[in-house]
């Protein structure tokens, strides 16, 4: 495996994927801000608050059930 050496001033950079990508990220155009998107959105902390709130319920329910069906 040959071992990593200093790039000397008349060598040309290595083409790859990677470099392409960011090349073609660099052309665009910058995006605007998140929120100029015309779509009205919801709290976070709601978003973030009812799925885990639903989860937790479901969880109990589940677990409440399972319950009821070992007692027996």
């Amino acid at each position: 495996m040959p071992l990593p050496r200093p790039v000397e001033v008349d060598e040309r950079p290595v083409d790859s994927p990677v470099h392409a990508l960011q090349q073609k990220l660099m052309r665009l155009e910058p995006q605007g801000e998140a929120d100029d998107s015309g779509e009205s959105k919801l709290p976070g902390w709601l978003r973030l608050g009812l799925p885990l709130i639903m989860s937790i319920s479901l969880w109990f329910v589940i677990i409440q059930f399972i319950g009821v069906f070992w007692a027996k």
